[in-house]
């Protein structure tokens, strides 16, 4: 990267900055809405079902909307509309089938521990979602593999949550309870409207000639690709979706709205990151192989934009944690602590999310997925013993020390390539 193109870096970091946080504000918002009229015990178990059918949506997919996005491009460069319409109705039955078929085992698997509680009568609302849920993510995918990662982006996140709190204020306007099954019922509500208009931006743009073709199969390579993907995802995800989900089973729905309301806050962290790689990937990728000069001239500029904006958020969350989390409701003050403990665990996570990305651009993506899924395996076990232990800091603590291992060898290798 030359110097001409070092400031234009940093102006697109912060044109694309807005769009993250526009996305992160209305998730906020969304939570701090529930939080405050669900209550603590309705406001965890809402928490518990919803991220309970995110990772059942993922292993259920096994990895067929990630894979589109590589193989539908594919196949549309090339007018291959035999496989494109293959592969399309092939990711519909395996989300439909599949998202019922692990959405009730996932209902039953847990039953036992949650039964007589709020998270059972919020999980026999939720577990049919599953199906729901899947296609908003493969439609996403497919929105994004044919070119239109805008209308992609908004259909599966901020047009979602938008509408969620439309509905939730029309409750609330007409004296009804906002508990957590309704928040369930609301946002199925949403994710099919959303489903709708996902299938008309579909019928516009994707060519005719794909709908009239005669589907073909491809099954054994669309395999190969998806379940890599799926692997990835869910090492990606185990820890910190998965780590709401072993709260409630271990402690309590009250640990589960105290440990969301400071993860919901420590996510803004996370946008740096996002906007900087968003940039700055197709510069490391470009001149990895044969431009040294100028791979370390992007990675030394987009570290610099990263800390710069990163640095002061941690100093904001921490000094005013209790102010934001008054914001969720007066009690919430009462995750001040694990508020920090999360700020440390994104820091290190941020790092890793950073240095693992690059390293992924600069011909090492299998060292990073093989480093991913080790430990990931490795501190499943720890983090269950951590939370029985300590309770609701367990979760955060062993993300910050999963964290802090992955981004670690990832900084030996980065400086040994």
């Amino acid at each position: 990267m030359t110097n001409l193109e070092q400031p234009t870096l940093t102006r697109r970091f912060f044109q694309t900055i807005p769009f993250y946080s526009f996305n992160f504000l209305t998730y906020t918002l969304l939570s701090i809405f529930f939080a405050r009229w669900m209550g603590i015990k309705h406001y965890g178990a809402f928490v518990f079902a919803f991220h309970a059918i995110r990772i059942t949506v993922l292993v259920a997919s096994m990895g067929i909307s990630q894979a589109a996005m590589k193989h539908l491009p594919t196949y549309l460069k090339h007018t291959e509309s035999r496989l494109f319409r293959g592969f399309f109705r092939t990711g519909l039955f395996v989300n439909i089938s599949l998202g019922l078929l692990f959405g009730y085992l996932a209902f039953v698997a847990v039953l036992p521990v949650v039964e007589g509680s709020h998270s059972q009568t919020t999980l026999q609302h939720a577990w049919w979602i599953c199906p729901l849920l899947g296609l908003n993510i493969y439609f996403s995918s497919v929105l994004r593999s044919t070119g239109h990662a805008v209308m992609a982006a908004t259909t599966q996140g901020l047009l979602r949550d938008i509408l969620a709190l439309f509905f939730a204020y029309l409750l609330l306007q007409n004296d009804i309870a906002l508990t957590s099954e309704m928040g369930i019922i609301i946002f199925a509500s949403a994710i099919a409207l959303c489903i709708f208009s996902q299938l008309i931006i579909q019928a516009v743009t994707i060519p005719k000639e794909i709908g009239q073709s005669t589907p073909t199969y491809n099954l054994k390579d669309w395999a190969s690709t998806s379940f890599p993907m799926f692997l990835s995802s869910l090492s990606e995800n185990v820890i910190t979706i998965g780590g709401i989900i072993l709260l409630r089973l271990v402690v309590d729905e009250s640990s589960v709205a105290f440990y969301h309301a400071a993860w919901i806050l420590t996510a803004v962290m996370i946008i740096p990151a996002k906007a900087v790689l968003s940039v700055v990937s197709p510069s490391i990728s470009r001149t990895y192989s044969d431009d040294r000069i100028n791979y370390e001239k992007s990675i030394k500029t987009s570290v610099q934009l990263l800390l710069f904006v990163t640095l002061p958020v941690c100093l904001i969350l921490i000094a005013g944690g209790g102010f934001f989390l008054g914001w969720f409701g007066e009690t919430y003050t009462k995750a001040y602590g694990l508020l920090v403990v999360l700020v440390f665990a994104r820091a290190a996570h941020v790092t890793a999310l950073y240095l693992g990305r690059v390293l992924s651009l600069s011909g090492a993506e299998k060292y990073v997925a093989k480093t991913l899924y080790i430990l990931t395996a490795v501190i499943i076990l720890p983090m269950t013993g951590l939370t029985y232990l300590l309770g609701a800091y367990g979760v955060p603590i062993s993300y910050l020390v999963s964290a802090v291992f992955s981004s670690s060898l990832f900084y030996l290798k980065l400086k040994r390539t």
